[in-house]
């Protein structure tokens, strides 16, 4: 009987350990890439989770944001906000969201090498993911990257 026991007490132990690991936080999937004298960044977010697209309301949340450091730093000039995903309004925060896939263009310089040199130019985006089933959302993070020419 107590080897019944056992048995069932290394069960539960295991079930309880497996459910309780973390799925870690979840990640954008981002890439960009440059035609036509455009940068296009394509932002995707997880299934059932969200990223704002303004700070809402009042203005207290944290959207996706561009970091051109590293860009102009290798001598190119900033590139122009032409267009951004439009979203969906969040009734609860009054923010704009972005569910899935969404495209932030910019305009990039006229000058045709200086467009094919921002081809090996890097830049940085901030996304925070909420979890829409949990109703949190994670830390913000820095994510690096490199437009396909």
């Amino acid at each position: 009987m107590s080897g019944i026991r056992i048995i069932s007490l290394l069960s539960t132990l295991l079930a309880a350990v497996s459910c309780s690991r973390s799925q870690g936080v979840p990640e954008p999937s981002l890439s960009a890439a440059i035609a036509n004298g455009k940068l296009n960044v394509t932002v995707t977010v997880p299934d059932r989770h969200h990223a704002y697209l303004d700070g809402g309301r009042e203005g207290n949340l944290i959207p996706v944001t561009f970091d051109w450091k590293a860009w102009t730093a290798d001598g190119l000039a900033e590139p122009k906000p032409a267009a951004q995903p439009e979203g969906v309004i969040d009734e609860e925060s009054g923010a704009r969201i972005l569910r899935g896939q969404g495209v932030f263009a910019f305009e990039l310089p006229a000058d045709a090498a200086e467009t094919k040199k921002a081809g090996d130019a890097n830049f940085r985006v901030r996304v925070q993911i909420c979890d829409e089933v949990k109703g949190i959302c994670y830390r913000p993070a820095w994510h690096d990257v490199s437009p396909e020419s």
